[in-house]
């Protein structure tokens, strides 16, 4: 079903639970047939679909908790085990080897194998699509050893290889689960919930009895995809759907109301997620550093999160987010100087784009038309442009756009990825200028001393400080929240909900 479609059939459902709540009194329904609902199903809503289909890396989102991967970042943004147990590095750094927990059931019964996580590695290095981050482009080969132990031989020392390789870098499927070409045929993983159906929006997740952690807390859990920030709000307050747990899922907007909400739990947590305000570099006006320069440095973050963002981020004076707190340097200033504004044709006009799929998960309209109003007062024509997916990825890619708002998750907790990311994300945009430190990039990639990174990675980050490549504008915080018959809801530094912690709990009506 199409994304609109969607939106319309739950604004129904909506309707139809809001006029049947009304009738039982704040959103709540009567009897045992609600009682048996509440023990059962946890309804959970998002502002994007989780289901990615067969032609991806993991079939479903991590979120949904239906697959894991061998290691996981912890709140400091450092590897912990999870399939694997322990990782030891040998050779420099060019082999490494990760020992497999014992006895992780498979939703089909089948067991955690050497042979098993071979197979899943080599689906990400025989397809590179699968492998956005390159995450695996220096593997030379990936070999079983002993019992349990699983070898990774590098063509280059990689001294971040466990947290590289974490929760989507290391996503484990039982065997068979892809064809030649990479593309799933079927999907079993370890996780708590086995996915059962996508339909309509909604994903519907089982229990995994077996699950080498105990039992689940809920027989079955649904994800209710809901693009529309309102619509989800209003799923929540009338008891439509039980908690909305994602990155973006409340809008900050949203705060005041659900703060003084009965019957719902409010909570946050600091993300991983970091929102930039991108330059085109080579094109008019911004191919002038000065101008870009000016931007950064006039533009008031303080005040632009205090009167948009509120406690759902925090001014940045930073690339990297504050959890990746050992490679973070604070070199865009949040105090704003008072600089000469660009001198240009009247017939000059800035364009910011934005994705249309941003604008229900982050206040992305509301940051424009505050930059757009900073770029009038210094004299500036400015226009806000939103496309749909397809066309914003174009655009991108041809560097069609002066300004860009754009978020980025440290998912890897390493700067490596990040400027990974820079590199790809409009090569048209800042190419040529990336080439003058892509050379240091790489060094900086495969250097094994630890202060040494730390000092190539300062080096970078303030090259694109001193250069306005981009403006950090905030740190994410993520709101969720939750109907008070469930407790113990958490989500970690990517939004990942902690679904074997979450309690029942038993709501006086």
């Amino acid at each position: 079903m199409k994304p609109l479609s969607i939106y319309f059939s739950l604004c129904f459902v909506f309707l139809v639970g809001t006029i049947f709540s009304f009738g039982c009194g704040d959103g709540h329904h009567s009897g045992s047939q609600r009682q048996k609902d509440e023990s059962s199903v946890l309804r959970i809503g998002v502002g994007r679909d989780l289901y990615d289909g067969p032609d991806s890396r993991s079939f479903v989102h991590g979120s949904l908790n239906a697959w894991e991967s061998l290691i996981y970042l912890d709140e400091k943004l450092q590897p912990r085990n999870w399939l694997a147990e322990s990782w030891r590095l040998e050779d420099g750094g060019r082999r490494w080897i990760f020992q497999l927990k014992k006895n992780i059931p498979f939703h089909d019964g089948t067991l955690l194998t050497k042979e098993v996580v071979i197979e899943n590695i080599l689906r990400y290095k025989n397809h590179p699509k699968y492998d956005p981050h390159g995450l695996y482009r220096d593997l030379l080969s990936v070999r079983g050893a002993g019992e349990r132990d699983v070898v990774f031989h590098l063509s280059t020392p990689c001294p971040n290889f466990p947290a590289s390789i974490n929760y989507f870098g290391s996503a484990i499927l039982t065997s068979g689960s892809f064809d030649s070409k990479g593309q799933f045929t079927k999907f079993t993983g370890t996780g708590p919930y086995r996915f059962v159906m996508n339909k309509d929006g909604v994903i519907r997740l089982k229990a995994h009895s077996a699950y080498w952690q105990g039992k689940p807390p809920f027989e079955n859990i649904e994800f209710w995809y809901i693009p529309d920030a309102s619509t989800r709000l209003n799923a929540l307050k009338a008891g439509q759907i039980d908690a909305i747990v994602d990155v973006g899922g409340i809008l900050p907007s949203q705060l005041p109301d659900l703060k003084h909400s009965k019957h719902i739990t409010l909570r946050s947590e600091t993300v991983a997620t970091t929102h930039y305000l991108l330059f085109n570099c080579q094109h008019p006006p911004f191919h002038s550093i000065h101008n870009r320069k000016w931007v950064s440095s006039t533009l008031d973050r303080n005040q632009l999160v205090q009167s948009i963002i509120g406690d759902a981020g925090v001014a940045s004076d930073s690339i990297f987010t504050p959890l990746a707190e050992e490679w973070q340097e604070r070199l865009f200033p949040l105090t704003p100087s008072f600089e000469k504004p660009p001198d240009l044709s009247p017939e000059v006009e800035i364009s910011i784009l934005l994705h249309s799929g941003t604008l229900q998960r982050w206040p992305y309209k509301d940051i424009a038309e505050a930059i757009h109003a900073h770029l009038l007062r210094g004299g500036l024509k400015a226009k806000i442009r939103i496309e749909e997916a397809g066309s914003f990825k174009e655009s991108l890619k041809k560097g069609n756009f002066d300004l860009v708002l754009h978020p980025f998750t440290l998912m890897t907790g390493d700067p490596d990825i990040f400027f990974t990311w820079l590199s790809h994300v409009s090569p048209v945009a800042f190419g040529n200028e990336l080439k003058n430190v892509s050379e240091l990039a790489s060094k900086a990639r495969y250097e094994i001393d630890k202060e040494q990174r730390k000092k190539m990675y300062r080096q970078l980050q303030k090259w694109i400080s001193e250069n306005g490549l981009l403006l950090p504008l905030y740190h994410d915080v993520a709101f969720y929240a939750y109907r008070d018959h469930i407790d113990g809801l958490k989500i970690d530094a990517f939004f990942r909900p902690n679904l074997m912690e979450v309690k029942k709990n038993k709501v006086a009506r």
